[in-house]
């Protein structure tokens, strides 16, 4: 295990690929990644020059929160847990059928994540969710601004072995939050939902 937070100056890491645990959160000069892929557990947090990602697809967890300059992670077919908050230029993760853990949140221009199957917890907030045919509920966090367009994400009702679903907060009206988690617990009874509100 290998811990280079915030190591600033650090730039090469072509000589890293045999740590099992690596930790390059915030380290702002990494560009190239390439040398990676065989790290079983990678934190690239806030690594902002990284753009290629394409040889990262057999690491296990990856954290890829805040790396604002990804646009294609088609590569990552092998991962199995993703962290992609806040990294808003990705698009289409439909591909990524292997996660069974995924962090979208702030990802505002993903739609459709119908065929991410084995997907157990589900991290997403600032959308409407496609439940089912007639599913128009709100999901919102505290954060939000009236005049923000929500957009559906497709898919949710085909994640049966869903286990978590953490929408950040749920609107205070209390009607509202018990039929959009009615709604949840019909498409998948066992769904815990995060955070639990009283």
């Amino acid at each position: 295990e290998l811990n280079l937070t915030g190591c600033i100056n650090v730039k090469d890491v072509s000589a890293l690929g045999s740590v099992h645990t690596l930790n390059l959160s915030c380290c702002k000069k990494i560009k190239d990644v390439s040398a990676l892929g065989n790290v079983y557990e990678l934190n690239l947090l806030g690594c902002t020059n990284v753009e290629d990602v394409s040889a990262l697809g057999s690491v296990h967890t990856l954290n890829l929160n805040r790396c604002k300059k990804i646009k294609d992670v088609s590569g990552l077919n092998s991962v199995r847990i993703l962290d992609i908050s806040y990294s808003k230029k990705i698009k289409d993760i439909s591909m990524l059928t292997s996660l069974i853990e995924l962090n979208c949140k702030y990802c505002s221009k993903i739609r459709d994540i119908g065929n991410l199957r084995q997907l157990k917890i589900l991290k997403m907030n600032i959308f409407n969710v496609n439940i089912s045919e007639q599913a128009l509920n709100l999901l919102r966090t505290e954060r939000i601004r009236p005049k923000i367009k929500f957009k559906k994400i497709e898919g949710i009702h085909l994640l049966k072995n869903l286990e978590e679903f953490n929408t950040s907060s749920i609107s205070e009206n209390e009607n509202k939050r018990k039929n959009i988690i009615k709604k949840l617990t019909e498409i998948n009874p066992n769904v815990k939902i995060m955070p639990l509100k009283k």
